[in-house]
Order: structure tokens, then sequence, then C-alpha cells
């Protein structure tokens, strides 16, 4: 979920920084192959750029990413993606509301810090 979290992010993000209206880029995507079960519930969350209503609070899921980084060290799994991801999370949780979304990595990658 935190690696498809940021990918929605990305492709959103890379939408709108190309000048596209991110409404019709994620519906676009939503409708074809691309899709994910996350982009499809994110990526509205992600267009709208509201926040506040959390289903899954940033600071909470900071915790599941070092409980999820621990484990994965424990077992000296490879996790270049999780990794990159984290960054991304701890970027927008020290720049937004610990309350808000997980969704609000968009705001991130978007550069609407």
């Amino acid at each position: 979920m935190a690696v498809h979290n940021v990918a929605t992010a990305e492709a959103l993000a890379l939408a709108q920084r190309a000048g596209l209206d991110v409404h019709l880029a994620y519906e676009l995507i939503n409708g074809g192959p691309a899709r994910s079960d996350v982009f499809g519930f994110r990526g509205p969350i992600m267009a709208s750029g509201e926040y506040r209503n959390a289903t899954m609070r940033l600071d909470v899921f900071d915790k599941d990413l070092a409980i999820i980084d621990a484990f994965a060290r424990s077992v000296r799994a490879d996790t270049p993606l999780f990794d990159a991801g984290i960054d991304v999370y701890r970027a927008a949780l020290a720049h937004g509301d610990p309350a808000e979304d997980v969704s609000a990595v968009f705001r991130q990658l978007a550069g609407e810090r």
C-alpha cells in the first residue's frame, strides 16, 4: 500500500506539472490497465486536495512504516521502492499536518508545500 500510494501521487503530480487536469488524468488512468485499488481510492482524495478527513493519518502510518522497515531489515530484504517511498512520506509529514491523510504525499510531489 505504501508504494502504491506514492505511485498514485507521482502519476497525478506528473500530470499536474505537465499542465493536465488532475481530475481528468485520474479518470483516464483509473479507466485503464494502470489502475489499482489504491489508485482508485486515493486518487480522488489527491485530486481534491482535501486531506483533513483522514482514512489513514500520516503520523499513524509513519509508525507502520517504521515497523515494516524494521521487519524488512531484520530479514535482510531489499526494498528499494519501499525505501524511496519512506522519504516521500517523511517529507509530507515534516511539511504538513500529522493528522492529514496519507494522500497528502501528492502535495509533496506536486511541489505544493
